[in-house]
């Protein structure tokens, strides 16, 4: 379970390019390629420096004018993911 002050940042194994538009990223750990939609690509240009889980929901929820209820129950589930990948990391 993932808590809302807890710091995220990116992996920097992880490989990215933009194709027409698209981040696509490949983990060099497992070589898994994944592709973002428009919102996980802002997240991830959200976190070129790091940040809490706090406040990237903040920052989502003013950018798409969503609830924090909203906001947190379709981003944490995809943030989870991205942690569980390790394309994202945790500062202990």
């Amino acid at each position: 379970m993932i808590e809302k002050n807890q710091i995220l940042y990116r992996n920097s194994e992880i490989l990215v390019n933009d194709i027409d538009g698209e981040t696509v990223m490949m983990s060099i750990e497992n070589g898994t390629y994944y592709g973002m939609n428009p919102t996980g690509n802002y997240i991830w240009n959200l976190l070129q420096e790091e940040k809490s889980i706090e406040d990237l929901l903040v920052k989502l929820a003013n950018t798409y004018n969503l609830s924090e209820d909203q906001c947190q129950n379709e981003v944490l589930p995809f943030i989870q993911t991205m942690i569980d990948e390790k394309i994202l990391l945790k500062r202990d």
